[in-house]
This record gives structure tokens, sequence and C-alpha cells, in this order.
């Protein structure tokens, strides 16, 4: 026979969104993402620009979330509110999932250099950016090699 435990109470599971304690559990939440992002651009370390369209895009879509879950009314909305920001509709998408996947995960939006990171242009080189120098390097090299072969030949004779 088994035994039922009598400490154990069954709750409401489902939170009625009117609950004002929700409310204000989700606007401090709101609050946080902003505060971090606002930090996170003022810091000056991640390698997207502050001003970057998909830094502002991140914050719409956090702003939008209602837990972990974007509705599909939010996101046409986020994907319209992209295409006038200049951002491409795959990349919008794209730009979501990171921040519904963090949301997911509990973390912060505060960090996001490596995530992002797809949307940043591809540093230069030091060969490209330094390509004169280069290319006057290898011509020195060059007419160096040049005359020594040139003048091993003249004092052998061959």
């Amino acid at each position: 026979m088994s035994r039922i435990d009598t400490s154990l109470k069954l709750e409401n599971d489902h939170v009625d969104d009117d609950w004002p304690l929700t409310r204000a559990i989700r606007q401090l939440d709101r609050t946080r993402r902003r505060v971090a992002m606002e930090n996170g651009d003022a810091s000056g370390v991640r390698e997207l620009r502050p001003a970057s369209p998909h830094l502002a895009l991140v914050t719409h879509v956090a702003s939008r979330l209602q837990g972990t879950v974007l509705a599909p009314e939010d996101r046409e909305i986020l994907v319209e509110e992209a295409r006038r920001m200049g951002i491409r509709e795959f990349d919008a998408h794209l730009v979501m999932a990171v921040v519904q996947d963090r949301a997911r995960r509990g973390e912060g939006l505060d960090d996001l250099t490596g995530p992002l990171a797809m949307f940043t242009s591809p540093g230069r080189t030091w060969l490209a950016r330094h390509l004169r120098l280069t290319v006057g390097a290898a011509g020195l090299g060059l007419a160096i090699g040049t005359a020594i072969l040139l003048v091993q030949w003249l004092t052998t004779g061959n």
C-alpha cells in the first residue's frame, strides 16, 4: 500500500499575467536588460558598434519577449522593424534566435560579442592593412636576390 505525503500541496503553476508580482518581476527583468545593454554600449568592449542596427534589434526583441517566447505577431513586427533598419530578414531571425536562446539558458544580454560577431565586418589582416609595405619589401627582397645571383654569376665566370 502506498503512502501519500500530506505535507505536499498543489499549487497553480499558471500565474495570471495581471498578478502584481508577475508584472513587477517582468518589469524588473526588462529594466535589467536595458541597463545591461546600456552598460555594454558604454563600455566600448563590443566588436559591434554601439549604433549597430543589430544591437538595436536585440533591444527591441528583448522588450517583446514574454518569458522566453516571442509571439508570432511580435515576430512579424520585429522583422518589419529590422527591414526599416536595413537588416535582412534572415539576419533578423538569427538575432531573435540568439536572444531567445540566451533567455532560455538564463543568460543576460550584456555580453553578446560572441553570438553576434557574425554581423561585424571582418577585420583586415596585418598583410592587407600594410599592402604597400608588403609589396615594397617583396620587391626589395627580389631585387637583392637578383643582384646577389648576378654578382655570383659574374665572379664565377659561368
